[in-house]
């Protein structure tokens, strides 16, 4: 089973390194680290799925950034339902990115349409259920997910960082 390391705000590279030392048994096969200036991921891997090419951290073309362990049974479904998407890889993480790119696309034309009231640079909504709140957006690719997972994914064209499990 792969371990997961994250850090929101101002990552380490030293930290980073240090969660993977500290989780190496979970993740025999390779670990690997990536940060920007506001999220960083730590990545030890037990490879499953494309065994040779799927290593982590994953960044999509858009520049978001996903670390993931578990399965995803419908891969293959997802990867067929997605042609467009610019895949790099054989396994099945990699669609958490392009379901959560084909979700970002929807998501800039909603803003566009509907005012959403940002406080310091935070989003404001009215609740979990209400129209505004990203989370009802994130549910619906989510929930097109059949599998085992906890994945953390940052978008940094949203300044987002999603934990799903």
């Amino acid at each position: 089973m792969c371990g997961i390391g994250v850090m929101l705000g101002s990552p380490e590279r030293a930290i980073l390194n240090s969660l993977n030392e500290f989780q190496s048994h979970r993740g025999p096969d390779g670990s690997n680290i990536w940060f920007d200036e506001f999220c960083g991921f730590a990545h030890t891997r037990l490879a499953i799925v494309d065994v040779i090419g799927s290593n982590q951290p994953i960044q999509s073309d858009s520049g978001t950034v996903l670390v993931h362990n578990g399965e995803i049974y419908n891969y293959e479904e997802i990867k067929k339902k997605n042609s467009m998407y610019p895949w790099k890889t054989k396994g099945d993480s990699e669609t958490i990115l392009a379901l959560h790119h084909a979700y970002s696309r929807e998501k800039i034309k909603f803003n566009k349409m509907k005012n959403i009231s940002k406080k310091a640079g935070i989003l404001v909504s009215q609740g979990f259920n209400s129209r505004d709140n990203p989370a009802t957006y994130h549910k619906e690719w989510v929930s097109k997910l059949d599998g085992i997972w906890g994945f953390a994914l940052w978008d940094s064209k949203f300044n987002e960082l999603i934990i799903s499990r």
